[in-house]
């Protein structure tokens, strides 16, 4: 009994730190090599490239002219223009905090692409981990029932038991090793998720324990920090700041356009240059943008403030989740680490006071416990996860 009980206490130990290292060496892994996240790296470098194009002046225009006189001897005239638009959006430096809410724009979809990956090889890192664990308990499970299957051929061989009860310590045995074919299945096939977001590389996590988990007992409080690094709502808030951004700059189109330039005329005879000074007056083109950019301020305010209320009530229904998983895992740990009737189980076999059957049955109750212990512990690092999935 003692020894079982130090092997659950060890499977219940919060952390170690070959544990944290493990999982991290593999997030820091997929962050470095994952192919989604390098081609949105790029992408984002790309669009804040082409947002840098919108912070240019027009493109000056330049005129010239060729005039052929008459009737003959007059000579030919020839006309030469230069001349600059000058935008006062520009000059004021809207459009530059444009580029620049949209350059940040960028980067909160990088970040939050990026949260959603290590999300994914968080999860299936637990998972990993919870397969390692069953695993090894049903390791465990095989060589006690291996060992029993060997203990009841010698007494039936003898004569000293009945087939039918080496028949059911052999239905167990297969039992035991379906469910382990099953697990290590299901653990390449999460493994194999692993690699997937690992750039197609392999990766190596033997752990049975979990990293550390530190949730604060409060919400309220941790609920302020997780709106600020929030990806999701970091993205809605640089939108409504791109956006006042764009209502300023059609405000500031909606001002007339200065252009100023240079004009000469040359013919045979007379020479004349000077300075051309000209205006647009925007009296259709801009008539409905102001209205357009204040809609859109809006808007993106509304979706804003929604994203808030929607981001609370999910991590509260998340805080809460996790506090009754944890209960529930916690239950299961203190019931195994108290009330562990292997080792008990065997001396009574040795001893013949149960039969193999009653055996069989009481080791079934104890493994079952654990497995459901193993799962429940499972769910709540899953659920744990999720919620801290705002500091990834």
């Amino acid at each position: 009994m003692q020894r079982t009980v130090i092997v659950i206490a060890a499977m219940a130990a919060s952390v170690t730190l070959c544990a944290q290292d493990g999982v991290e060496r593999v997030l820091l892994a997929i962050e470095q090599n994952n192919t989604t996240l390098d081609a949105l790296r790029k992408r984002t470098e790309a669009e804040k490239a082409g947002n840098r194009t919108q912070t240019a002046l027009p493109d000056p225009e330049v005129e010239f002219g060729y005039l052929w006189g008459g009737p003959g001897g007059i000579g030919h005239r020839k006309d030469v223009t230069a001349s600059q638009q000058i935008d006062l959006a520009t000059i004021g430096g809207a459009r530059h905090r444009i580029v620049d809410g949209k350059d940040a724009l960028a980067d909160s979809r990088l970040r939050a692409e990026r949260t959603a990956i290590l999300l994914e090889a968080k999860k299936l890192c637990v998972d990993a981990i919870y397969y390692n664990a069953l695993l090894r308990q049903l390791d465990r499970r095989k060589r006690s029932a291996q060992a029993l299957a060997d203990r009841q051929r010698r007494r039936t061989d003898l004569g000293d038991d009945s087939r039918m009860a080496y028949h059911n310590v052999l239905l167990d045995l297969a039992s035991v090793e379906a469910e382990e074919s099953r697990c290590v299945t299901e653990r390449q096939v999460v493994m194999d998720g692993l690699a997937r977001l690992n750039g197609g590389m392999a990766v190596e996590l033997a752990d049975t324990l979990y990293p550390a988990m530190a949730l604060p007992s409060d919400f309220d409080s941790w609920l302020a920090a997780a709106e600020r690094q929030s990806a999701a709502l970091d993205i809605l808030k640089r939108q409504v700041e791109v956006g006042r951004h764009q209502l300023a700059v059609s405000r500031a189109e909606g001002l007339p356009k200065l252009s100023v330039g240079f004009s000469g005329e040359y013919a045979s005879d007379e020479r004349y240059r000077g300075v051309t000074i000209g205006m647009s007056i925007p009296l259709w083109s801009n008539k409905s943008r102001v209205r357009q950019a204040r809609a859109e301020v809006a808007a993106a305010e509304a979706e804003h403030a929604d994203a808030r209320l929607q981001l609370y009530s999910e991590l509260r229904a998340l805080f809460r989740r996790q506090a009754g998983l944890r209960r529930v895992a916690d239950i299961y740990r203190h019931a195994l680490d108290s009330t562990s009737n292997v080792a008990l189980l065997h001396k009574a076999l040795a001893a013949g006071s149960i039969s193999v059957v009653d055996y069989i049955l009481g080791a079934r109750v104890h493994d079952e416990a654990v497995a459901r212990w193993l799962e429940a512990e499972r769910q709540w690092q899953r659920a744990c996860a999720q919620l801290t999935a705002v500091t990834l």
